[in-house]
């Protein structure tokens, strides 16, 4: 758009970004997030949680994680938005363990990324699928413990994974 004198910003690289990754073209959303770093443009919350999903939709876990680590690193808020968005991919990918880490490293955080009825209620829903009751109940007491109260769909998640 140069003969318009015009220059992307932040905002139209995230809805082209987007569009990437929710086509699963995870190599071109990522390409396009490095080169706003070209431009001095960064990415923001909105596109590091796009990226988030779109390499946890794509199985690339492992990138979703480097991701919301680099976050950190460039001072980026990881919100609870942030942190929904790699817990469900975690969960998603049957890796319980380092979904109950995450969940911990939630409650330890300020009020931005504090878990909520929902994201517990998800977590509590992933560890039924897997026959894991006892450590869905354990999320019940986490919630308890954190003021959290369940909701009923948090109660019916663990009532259908008792009954199944």
């Amino acid at each position: 758009m140069p003969e318009f004198n015009l220059r992307p910003d932040t905002i139209m690289y995230n809805i082209v970004s987007r569009s990437f990754s929710v086509g699963d073209d995870m190599v071109m959303a990522d390409t396009l997030m490095k080169e706003m770093g070209l431009i001095s443009l960064y990415p923001d919350i909105i596109t590091n949680v796009l990226m988030i999903k779109g390499f946890c939709n794509a199985d690339r876990l492992e990138d979703a994680c480097g991701l919301f680590k680099a976050m950190r690193r460039h001072g980026c808020v990881t919100n609870s938005v942030a942190y929904s968005a790699l817990l469900d991919g975690i969960c998603r990918s049957g890796s319980m363990e380092e979904a109950l880490e995450l969940l911990v490293d939630m409650e330890k955080r300020g009020w931005d990324s504090r878990p909520n009825v929902v994201i517990y209620t998800s977590v509590t829903q992933s560890f039924c699928e897997k026959d894991m009751m006892v450590e869905a109940l354990g999320i019940l007491d986490r919630m308890n413990a954190c003021g959290c109260a369940p909701n009923g769909v948090t109660v019916s998640t663990l009532i259908k994974g008792l009954c199944g």
